[in-house]
């Protein structure tokens, strides 16, 4: 329900952006007027008025106004039928196949074929989310798991310089990222580097290698294409009214938006001064075309569709059409309508409609789709950058402090150096429970009460802080069991499972693709699932004695 809300406070942004543009004249008033009809009671009656009005303007393609009768459909299903459908589809037939999904009862139809929503900005804001999200779980897993590299110390006061190092570290960590904003995540995946110093060489390769990964792909830049906002498409696919064209031509008196403009509305056309313009490429040969059959310069006409190779283009293919319709040249305008309906059938049924709802002939422009730049998704090298001299700079610290490295023992917690085990190091396991698990004969007898005391007070503490982290940080307890590839699967795993529960589908909606919510639903419960049977079997699989 509240991804529906959002999808109409966007939708309604949409209008208002476009409706208030040049004082409300972006759509006409009486199509706005049959939309809100069709938002009431999308019934197949108000969408038949609403699709007569998109075609009177020349409406080809708008799926604002596709989605906003699908949203309106799904909020009342009783009017979901095929013929509904159809003519919903109709308002954007690019999009045809996913509305089509969109308003199918079959879950089965809409999961097998949800790929077809995604596009580069879904994939990149899957991509930036999870990540970001992996990034931080890793740096607070390996911060909770090793915070007694902080806080071991010779000195008296060890709790003291313990806090004193842990605050400079999160500080410095955090005025880097502040200063850094843009680089906020892989700074943090490098500082989580620094965490390592107490680990084996195995979790080490697998914390790198994860974060390697996932700083790549939080590196990942969105390039949104300028083209989309292309004013000359906006006119030529859209109903758009005649006030907000004369207004667009005072801020861009240009031959090719005259040109627009006459073939959307021939009215505003002055005859007696004919357009002289040098076409640079096809879609600007086929709209000039387009307009020296208006004005019935057929040579001009037939010079470009030559040069350009127009003749076989549909739109191109109507508009001869409605050309021979005006000169009442019924033999060539019959033999159009047969290649139309024949390789063209729904640009024949366009056709159709627009002689049926406005005259015997009508000139359409020439609609093509996005062109030029497509929206592309590229590595950031500067953040890239940034994370492997951290990771170097990490490298470099564990390294270094090889000879000074501190660790926890496994059978009691206490966390120990070099220097307090007198540099006999042994599988990570203090000097005191050495001579506990040799019961070494010059040791006190109170010695080793105490420590058999510890052990088994460290072990009930192990224990219960597994469960708490198997059951809220899936990943982290496998992590700190010494099971790092594992871990950092389900740390994955986990990832996307709170991107879905906290931003469901609103980082995806967007103009471009604004149909994806109703399908991603499915694969997110799906995904659910699946999460749940790992997390189980997460449970249920045995584990070492530092486990369950």
């Amino acid at each position: 329900m509240k991804v529906r809300v959002l999808i109409i406070a966007l939708i309604s942004l949409f209008f208002y952006t476009y409706t208030n543009a040049y004082e409300s004249d972006f759509y006409p008033k009486s199509l706005l007027t049959e939309i809100e009809k069709v938002v009431q009671s999308p019934n197949e009656k108000n969408l038949d008025k609403l699709y007569q009005e998109f075609i009177k303007y020349k409406g080809l393609e708008d799926e604002t106004i596709a989605y906003a009768i699908v949203e309106a459909l799904l909020n009342h299903p009783t009017e979901i039928n095929e013929k509904t459908i159809l003519i919903a589809q109709k308002f954007s037939p690019k999009n045809k196949d996913k509305i089509g999904i969109i308003l199918s009862d079959s879950i089965i139809l809409k999961i097998i074929n949800s790929h077809i929503f995604f596009n580069k900005f879904a994939v990149y804001t899957f991509l930036k989310y999870t990540s970001s999200i992996f990034i931080l779980l890793v740096f607070l897993y390996l911060l909770v798991k090793n915070y007694f590299i902080f806080f071991h110390s010779h000195k008296l006061n060890m709790k003291a310089i313990g806090f004193a190092k842990l605050t400079i570290f999160l500080l410095l960590t955090l005025a880097i990222s502040i200063t850094f904003n843009n680089y906020l995540f892989v700074i943090i995946a490098g500082s989580a580097v620094l965490l390592l110093i107490p680990e084996n060489v195995t979790a080490k390769i697998a914390v790198i290698l994860f974060l390697s990964v996932f700083s790549i792909l939080n590196s990942i830049d969105y390039n949104r294409n300028e083209m989309q906002k292309n004013e000359y498409l906006e006119i030529i696919n859209k109903p758009v009214s005649m006030d907000y064209i004369k207004k667009s031509l005072e801020q861009r008196d240009t031959p090719l938006m005259n040109i627009v403009a006459t073939i959307k509305y021939p009215e505003l056309s002055e005859k007696s001064n004919f357009i002289r313009f040098t076409p640079k490429n096809k879609f600007e040969a086929a709209n000039y075309a387009i307009y020296l059959l208006i004005t019935e310069q057929v040579d001009g006409f037939n010079a470009l569709a030559q040069k350009f190779n127009l003749t076989e283009d549909p739109i191109i293919m109507i508009n001869v059409a409605s050309f021979y319709s005006k000169k009442f040249n019924f033999e060539k305008y019959e033999d159009i309508i047969k290649n139309l309906y024949t390789f063209y059938p729904e640009y024949h049924n366009l056709l159709q409609n627009l002689q049926l709802n406005l005259n015997t002939y009508v000139f359409l422009p020439y609609n093509i789709e996005e062109s030029g730049k497509k929206d592309t998704l590229a590595l950031n090298y500067i953040s890239i950058l940034i994370f492997f001299i951290l990771l170097v700079i990490g490298i470099v610290a564990n390294r270094f402090f090889y000879n000074f490295r501190h660790f926890k023992c496994i059978q009691c917690g206490e966390s120990f150096c070099i220097k307090c085990d007198d540099g006999y190091l042994h599988g990570n396991i203090c000097e005191k429970c050495r001579i506990f698990s040799h019961k070494i004969a010059k040791a006190d007898a109170s010695t080793l009460v105490m420590q058999q005391f510890q052990i088994e007070k460290y072990k009930r503490i192990t224990k219960f802080r597994n469960l708490i982290f198997m059951l809220i940080a899936p990943g982290a307890d496998r992590l700190f069991i010494n099971q790092p590839v594992a871990g950092l699967i389900l740390a994955v795993l986990h990832s996307i499972l709170i991107f879905i529960l906290i931003f469901q589908t609103a980082p995806f909606i967007a103009p471009s693709n604004i149909g994806f919510q109703f399908t991603i639903t499915y694969l997110y419960y799906l995904y659910i699932c699946l999460f749940l049977l790992v997390y189980i079997a997460n449970m249920l699989i045995k584990r070492d004695n530092n486990g369950i």
